[in-house]
């Protein structure tokens, strides 16, 4: 009984003593990292109150007016709140909720549910077995591939029936209408604005009304096709793979054991060759824009036209290209799989944007706003939402980041922080075992409504064990003490 007592006398005190730092912290502060820190950023609007523990694992962040919040126990749930949008994760990417303006969906595994708003409309499907919904105009309806469907806004189509798949197969999309009979082996379409038909391999057409028509018999082995657009006048055909021959406006091209072997001319002085395709290639002028090309595939590439350029080395794993289009430039430059960099500049040459990623180590953006820097960085992706707040703190090592004129690096999810802004000072922070603050403003810059300023106040603080020691320099030179987070001397 006595050993009872004792634990739980325990057990009070050092609750106490844990929460001591809390009650008594800073405004800004609580440092016992990576178990817990708790800090308010003031210095990007909405200024938000941050809570992060267990290291990566735990983070809730709030803002002042709760409109965008953040809560997260990484890898299991993460949810964020930001108007027009509610999205929570269970273990990213098997389970998914999303509340966005126009409609309401989840998913879990092959589960998912979607409910569209401004209407009575759902899909709840088990994929891929299980397909169903309701529309207010044409009420329930339902699937069980591949025995029998009858669906609406499936798989990019308006709607679908299916029996038997793939026996039987009805769809509609855009007026167009479809229906095929063990697909893909015949099937029709026809719409407005084009007709197709395909009895494979024996004999297709395709037709898009105004624009061309094309024919194919014992597919691959002949093909033909003609313009009917009178501003680009031509026709072809591909008796495969020995000989093909194509003439469309002012240019004309042969082709030998298609696509290995092609000569291409375009007026009096454009020239394609293919030979073979894809390891050799070249071209000069063969568009209105005039534009040339040469690849010796894998070792060496050029590309250029009016808008962009293009460099390659031992491709796929050496890229440089230029994009000149619009009021900006854009170069890209990939050293796969380890390295590749994106810049953008104005129409000034000056830059406005600048990444660079060392993967899976490191990645650097700067733009005139903010530069971040992370150290690991596995996802191969910039910003991808889902990432950022399920997955990325878990790997990331240490991240430096610098706001305006605020600035703040990370170590080991806190275990060592350093902090710089006009509005706080600079702090350095170990863990929460020590914690030095300097270059402290007065009381007075940092009020929100104009007080007077005290004689004394600090411009040095050193806290030790989490604030449970504390020495401060004030502004007049003085060393004061405190212990027990609120005994001063």
């Amino acid at each position: 009984m006595r050993e009872i007592r004792y634990l739980k006398y325990s057990f009070l005190f050092l609750s106490l003593l844990f929460a001591l730092p809390l009650f008594s912290a800073e405004r800004t502060w609580l440092e016992a990292s990576p178990l817990i820190t708790i800090y308010e950023d003031t210095e990007t609007p909405p200024q938000s109150l941050w809570l992060r523990f267990m290291g990566p694992a735990g983070e809730v962040s709030l803002s002042p007016d709760a409109k965008e919040n953040a809560f997260a126990f990484r890898p299991l749930w993460s949810m964020e709140q930001r108007p027009g949008l509610h999205a929570q994760d269970f273990i990213w990417p098997l389970g998914v909720w999303r509340d966005a303006w126009y409609v309401k969906f989840c998913w879990f595994v092959l589960f998912y549910h979607a409910e569209d708003k401004g209407s009575d409309g759902w899909r709840t499907h088990l994929i891929p077995i299980w397909f169903s919904g309701s529309k207010p105009e044409q009420g329930f309806y339902w699937g069980l591939f591949p025995v029998y469907g009858n669906l609406y806004d499936f798989i990019g189509y308006d709607y679908v029936n299916f029996i038997v798949f793939p026996c039987y197969w009805y769809a509609e999309k855009n007026g167009t209408k479809g229906e095929g009979y063990l697909w893909p082996i015949v099937n029709w379409d026809n719409g407005p604005r084009s007709d197709k038909m395909r009895v494979f391999p024996f004999y297709a057409y395709n037709h898009l009304f105004g624009e061309f028509y094309t024919e194919s018999y014992l597919w691959p082995i002949f093909h033909r096709s003609r313009s009917e657009n009178p501003d680009i006048p031509g026709k072809g055909w591909l008796f495969w793979p020995l000989l093909g021959h194509t003439e469309w406006k002012d240019t004309s091209a042969w082709s030998f054991v298609w696509p290995f072997f092609q000569v291409s001319h375009r007026g009096d002085d454009g020239f394609g060759l293919n030979c073979p395709w894809p390891i050799f290639q070249y071209a000069k002028n063969m568009s209105k824009n005039g534009n040339y090309k040469l690849m010796i595939l894998p070792f060496w590439g050029q590309t250029e036209t009016q808008d962009n350029s293009s460099r390659y080395v031992l491709w796929p794993l050496g890229t440089w290209t230029q994009d000149r289009g619009g009021d900006k430039t854009t170069e890209w430059l990939w050293a796969l799989p380890l390295y590749w960099t994106k810049s953008v500049c104005d129409k000034e040459g000056k830059r406005t944007e600048l990444y660079r990623r060392f993967w899976p180590f490191a990645s650097y953006y700067e733009d005139p706003k903010e530069t971040d820097l992370r150290v690991l960085d596995i996802w191969p992706q910039r910003n991808m939402p889902a990432i950022e707040r399920n997955w990325s703190p878990l790997w990331i090592l240490f991240r430096y980041r610098e706001t305006g004129d605020s600035a703040m690096w990370d170590l080991f999810w806190g275990l060592v922080r350093h902090t710089a802004s006009p509005k706080e000072g600079e702090m350095y922070s170990w863990a929460g075992f020590y914690k030095v603050a300097y270059q402290l403003p007065a009381p007075l810059e940092n009020a929100e409504a104009p007080v007077e300023s005290p004689a004394s106040y600090p411009v040095t603080t050193r806290d030790f064990a989490g604030g449970f020691l504390r020495l401060s320099t004030m502004n007049d030179g003085e060393l004061r003490w405190r212990i027990c987070w609120c005994l001063e001397f």
